[in-house]
């Protein structure tokens, strides 16, 4: 089964090539331009990851992945534009990578895979402990 990727970027050139280049990758994408959409598809479509463009102007993309944060525990890995974004606080909000740009498609898409692989390893220890507090 194909992970479904969740692209929130407002850029719809920048948006389209992400998109045609990680379905390359085997990725089933996902795209919402802004936070209302993007949280209505969280909801609807269960995305197994959030891919997100940390924004600065009309919306920012640190508030999404609250508001994301606050219904579902996903993966997220932020596109930022500099360094000192991508180093103290995607960590504070829980954001699983931080890719700068420019970045090439193929390194993207195996940040993608190892984040979505370390919250399936993640996943069997917490349902183990869940089963057990309740045992």
């Amino acid at each position: 089964m194909k992970a479904i990727i969740l692209l929130v970027e407002k850029d719809l050139e920048l948006a389209e090539l992400l998109t045609l280049g990680l379905q390359r990758y085997g990725f089933e994408m996902l795209g919402a331009q802004n936070p209302e959409a993007a949280l209505a598809l969280v909801g609807n479509r269960s995305p197994d990851l959030v891919l997100i463009d940390g924004l600065k102007d009309a919306w920012d993309g640190f508030d999404v992945i609250k508001a994301i944060r606050k219904r579902v525990a996903l993966p997220v890995v932020l596109l930022t534009a500099g360094v000192q974004e991508g180093i103290v606080l995607p960590q504070q909000l829980g954001v699983d990578d931080c890719v700068a740009k420019p970045f090439l498609l193929s390194a993207l898409a195996a940040r993608i895979a190892a984040a979505l692989e370390s919250r399936r390893q993640e996943a069997p220890l917490v349902r183990s402990a869940m089963l057990l507090s309740f045992s």
